[in-house]
């Protein structure tokens, strides 16, 4: 679901017709939508960062250089040094 339509609800909400537990029930699933977005985009960019390594590592065995390595990857000489 989308946070700022979340977000917005919860404003455009007449809390004072709500008991204390849906409330608390409501901010949780907020709370938990935002959590859940944030591993996903942590995922994603751990996947990029092996993509990365992986990509470096196939040119490395291509004999390309490092410095052309290096500049297509954005990985500094000491990070493909141990690759």
């Amino acid at each position: 679901m989308n946070d700022d339509y979340l977000v917005s609800l919860y404003k455009a909400a007449d809390l004072d017709l709500y008991s204390e537990k849906d409330i608390k029930d409501y901010k949780n699933a907020i709370m938990n939508s935002w959590e859940y977005e944030a591993t996903l985009y942590d995922y994603r960019e751990e996947g990029k960062k092996e993509g990365i390594l992986e990509t470096a590592r196939n040119m490395k065995a291509n004999d390309i250089p490092l410095a052309t390595i290096a500049q297509c990857t954005g990985l500094d000489k000491e990070a493909l040094a141990k690759l």
